[in-house]
């Protein structure tokens, strides 16, 4: 069985790390604000799952970057620089910071929405604009993805584990 060879720069690593980390620590702010609905459990409630998810891709985005940042270091110390004419150039491929930008804004988006506009709503449009965003060409497909994992989670919740999401504006 053969591995692929690691591709990932160390910078990248940290800029993403970094970026998953923000995000996981959103999310767990976000579903700190998840209230019990009344008469419910008082061991185990709605924000659970939530508030575990987040903690784990907020540690997950700590180790990458924690990651980068070791192999950055590494790189420094043992690399023997050559000699060039002109400008020193980065074998590091750059960062698309610009696609980065925009993930990050529609994942705040994401977040900040999912309440009122509901689950239905916010993971629809979440999912289709970011995989739309990756693939334009193909929206049809990105929309019918969007769709079909929105209720297949939807029903998997609801009507297997009765667990109610945020209805929003289809409520």
């Amino acid at each position: 069985m053969s591995t692929l060879p690691d591709r990932s720069s160390p910078r990248a690593d940290v800029t993403v790390g970094l970026g998953v980390t923000a995000a996981g620590m959103g999310l767990f702010l976000a579903a700190l604000r998840i209230a019990a609905p009344p008469g419910g459990s008082d061991t185990l409630g709605p924000s659970a799952f939530p508030v575990a998810v987040s903690l784990l891709l907020a540690l997950s985005g700590l180790m990458l970057a924690g990651r980068g940042a070791r192999a950055g270091h590494r790189t420094r110390h043992t690399a023997v620089p050559e000699r060039t004419e002109g400008p020193l150039e980065s074998s590091e491929p750059p960062v698309p910071w610009r696609r980065l930008a925009l993930m990050t804004t529609l994942f705040t988006a994401y977040v900040l929405f999912f309440i009122p506009l509901g689950y239905l709503t916010a993971t629809t449009a979440y999912l289709f604009a970011t995989s739309t965003l990756i693939d334009r060409e193909r929206w049809r497909r990105n929309l019918g993805f969007a769709v079909a994992f929105t209720v297949v989670v939807h029903v998997s919740f609801t009507r297997l584990l009765g667990i109610e999401l945020p209805a929003g504006l289809l409520g």
